[in-house]
């Protein structure tokens, strides 16, 4: 099996994974990759003493730690050892990439804008500043850090990484992983087998058939947005909801259509008020704080009647 087709296959395990972070196990790691996963990136301390050695304290060494970190977290889409990060943030990353995959994969308005907010999310997820976020962008060719091409100083830092870790047998395997990876990530690789699995994972990985079912057949569209609220534990049920946030939520009108269709209104917009912390909507910050406004003047209410409650009870 190429490398090619052993990401995939890591990919689809996580993604069809019940347990909560929907991990990928250390045995079908090591069985897919043949390397250990807890340790097969040790390269952070040694990189960077080499850099300071190297560089000094400069721009330079900020620039390969940085695209160090990148790299990290490629990786790291596969396998994340135990409670070294958040649940949401790891299905955030998963959910990104899957879906950056996605559009690659298809001819849809304002890909751009899309991918730019998928960018972030798995920047954001890894978990890193939005200062971090900030340095990275898309660019017609692929993604930029500051002015240089990300896929330029990926090579770079993997000839900086052998330089400080010449015993290290595992690098090649890393570095040709991190660069499949990478070509999923820009689109050079769009190639996906086709996937025996629950519907609902085709619409993440295709994400113009899921504006196809909304804009074609809202009734079964909204049928499949309530079942995947009340199956939020199943990657690919909050993928659906999730997209919902991405590709259909562009104003408030969206959401009377969703109360006149959704049997399930409450549970899929505290979903979807979740998907806000990693992928920021405006229209949900509204909704949220309409809503905080609202309690607050019931709050209010209830306190001012209180007041005249006890009032009452001082004076009988």
């Amino acid at each position: 099996m190429d490398i090619t087709n052993r990401i995939i296959v890591a990919l689809l395990e996580r993604m069809k994974s019940r347990n909560k972070n929907f991990s990928l196990s250390k045995p079908k790691f090591h069985r897919l990759f043949q390397i250990n996963p807890d340790d097969y990136l040790w390269y952070g301390e040694k990189l960077e003493r080499h850099l300071l050695n190297k560089y000094g304290e400069s721009a330079d060494t900020l620039k390969y730690l940085d695209i160090y970190y990148f790299i990290d977290n490629i990786v790291r889409l596969y396998y994340m050892p135990k409670n070294s990060n958040s649940e949401e943030n790891e299905f955030g990353k998963l959910y990104a990439y899957g879906s950056i995959i996605g559009l690659h994969r298809c001819h849809i308005p304002d890909k751009r804008i899309y991918l730019n907010r998928l960018l972030n999310t798995l920047l954001f997820c890894c978990p890193t500043s939005e200062e971090y976020i900030r340095r990275f962008r898309w660019q017609k060719n692929g993604i930029y850090y500051k002015s240089q091409d990300v896929e330029v100083l990926i090579a770079d830092t993997f000839t900086e990484i052998r330089e400080s870790d010449k015993q290290s047998e595992s690098i090649e395997i890393v570095e040709s992983i991190v660069n499949e990876t990478y070509r999923y990530l820009v689109g050079s690789n769009t190639g996906l087998p086709f996937v025996r699995s629950e519907t609902l994972l085709h619409y993440n990985l295709n994400p113009s058939d899921y504006m196809w079912l909304y804009q074609h057949d809202k009734e079964l569209f909204y049928t499949c947005l309530d079942a995947a609220a009340l199956q939020s534990e199943i990657f690919s049920y909050k993928s659906f909801v999730y997209n919902f946030n991405l590709y259909i939520l562009k104003d408030a009108n969206i959401l009377d259509e969703l109360s006149r269709y959704s049997k399930c209104y409450e549970a899929v917009l505290e979903l979807l008020f979740k998907s806000d912390s990693i992928m920021q909507n405006s229209v949900i910050r509204q909704i949220k704080l309409c809503r905080n406004e609202d309690t607050i003047k019931q709050n209010n209410r209830l306190d001012a009647i209180n007041k005249w409650l006890n009032s009452l009870n001082k004076i009988g």
